[in-house]
């Protein structure tokens, strides 16, 4: 009588575990940079929307602010983006508020712009140079443009 063994033998066991984990070592760095790199296009995702809220109340003016004056900003602080305005008693009304991955780096690439971009009733920036950014992140790909 011919008995037949089923299953795996413990060297077939041992160089399969051992090809598992050579492709999880060479996957585990593409994994960090695809994470870090969808942080950072969610950023920009924020950062788009702020911007065009901040271009629509500044074109609405709910103050009826007239010239080359600020009419309503936004500022970056930390992870949180926010856009409003200020009333007349100065008090600030936001009307916006979005925030990013904490693993990303927001700023506008200006040093002058303290992370605060101005808009005025046309909406326009008062100092076009604030339009600059600059978006990173551990093991992803920097990102910089200009907010259009």
């Amino acid at each position: 009588m011919v008995t037949t063994e089923h299953g795996f033998s413990l060297v077939e066991l041992m160089i399969a575990i051992a090809i598992m984990s050579i492709l999880m070592v060479m996957g585990a760095p593409l994994t960090r940079a695809w994470v870090a790199n969808a942080h950072i296009a969610h950023a920009q995702n924020v950062l788009a929307e702020g911007y065009a809220t901040l271009r629509a109340l500044s074109l609405k003016n709910p103050l009826g602010v007239k010239g080359d004056q600020e009419v309503a900003s936004l500022t970056i602080n930390g992870k949180l983006l926010s856009a409003g305005y200020r009333d007349a008693y100065g008090t600030v009304n936001m009307v916006w508020q979005g925030n990013i991955d904490t693993d990303v780096t927001l700023a506008l690439t200006e040093a002058g712009c303290a992370n605060t971009l101005r808009l005025n009733n046309l909406g326009m920036a008062l100092d076009s140079r604030c339009l600059a950014y600059k978006i990173s992140s551990a093991g992803g790909r920097d990102e910089s443009s200009t907010l259009q």
